[in-house]
């Protein structure tokens, strides 16, 4: 019994020094828990912690360069499996004549994951050159990498537009995604203007926001800077919604233009340098439902105008049906002052 009793006493204190030692002991705590939490899996362990927990795995003294290699490995590898393969096709042509430009350099900035992006983890910046040929054609042919930034380099007394053009080389790219902005049957137009050949443009801006949602037209007027009720001007505008709709809610609503003194033509073009020469319409319409993609109680659109004696001009307008009683717009024009379907 006695020696059962001694057996029993002396098992207690071995396990009372032990806990004195680990909870006195910082480096063998640590080096326990570390021993713990590198079994765990660090989801669980961040999701079971307390906000201002310690978190040693957290720490970057515990990296090993031997783990620093790998991650850095791991890194590279999934940025190079965002690479691409693609091509771009272009042709440069006069602005004005639309006859093919010879010669004219084209820069191509590519972005690529190579080996050497280790230390930086970032995609790596190359340089390409195309020339034009007689046709004005240029190709840049299998292109690997994430994206290329094509630019036009004109010489001394000359403009390109657009000045530039990015092409994504990714599935998810979108309408900038390279096998959907040219081809080799249908190539990418940038037009080259001579400076020389530059017209100045009366521009300016009128607004106006007492516009009656009934349908009602109103004359508008661009050089003269004026919008009147019931008149016929350059171009006519009209909105409509129902009565009594509150304008901090969605509500139905459209807006029309239709020819006066000029036919008009929208257009995506963000710069507008040349106006086409035929296919204006003497009315424009939208209709804007909730729930319809794109909707919106404010919206933008851009025009070519032909006016009736041979000028053209560009306009951007703004509409919107937020007001109270009314709607309204705003709009931006550039006329050319001579017979040339030049805007720039």
């Amino acid at each position: 019994m006695k020696k059962i009793l001694a057996i029993v006493l002396l098992a207690a204190a071995l396990g009372y020094l032990s806990f004195i030692y680990v909870h006195h002991s910082p480096s063998k705590a640590s080096e326990v828990a570390q021993k713990s939490l590198s079994n765990e899996n660090p989801d669980q362990f961040h999701k079971g912690s307390s906000a201002g927990a310690a978190n040693p795995l957290k720490n970057a003294s515990d990296v090993t360069d031997k783990q620093r290699a790998e991650i850095s490995r791991r890194l590279l590898e999934a940025g190079k499996k965002l690479n691409r393969t693609g091509d771009f096709f272009g042709q440069i042509v006069d602005a004005k004549t639309g006859n093919p430009s010879e010669g004219v350099t084209v820069s191509c900035e590519t972005s690529t994951y190579t080996e050497k992006d280790e230390a930086s983890f970032l995609p790596k910046s190359g340089l390409i050159e195309a020339i034009t040929d007689r046709d004005g054609v240029f190709a840049f042919r299998e292109v690997h990498g994430l994206s290329m930034h094509i630019t036009p380099r004109p010489q001394a007394g000359e403009e390109i537009s657009p000045v530039s053009v990015a092409v994504d080389l990714r599935e998810t790219g979108g309408p900038r995604r390279a096998d959907l902005m040219s081809s080799s049957e249908k190539p990418y137009i940038f037009k080259l203007l001579k400076i020389a050949d530059k017209i100045k443009l009366t521009g300016g801006a009128l607004a106006f926001y007492r516009c009656e949602p009934t349908d009602k037209k109103y004359g508008i007027f661009l050089i003269e800077k004026r919008v009147e009720p019931g008149a016929s001007g350059d171009l006519n505008i009209a909105f409509k919604r129902m009565p009594g709709e509150m304008t901090h809610n969605d509500m139905k609503w459209s807006v029309a233009i239709s020819a006066g003194r000029a036919t008009l033509q929208e257009s995506d073009d963000s710069l507008m340098y040349e106006a086409p020469d035929n296919g204006y319409q003497t009315l424009w319409e939208r209709q804007y439902t909730p729930g319809d993609v794109g909707y919106g109680r404010q919206k933008q659109a851009k025009f070519y105008l032909k006016f009736d004696d041979g000028r053209f001009a560009k306009v951007v307008v703004d509409f919107t049906a937020d007001q109270r009683e009314f709607c309204g717009f705003n709009v931006h024009y550039w006329i050319s002052p001579v017979n040339s379907r030049i805007l720039k």
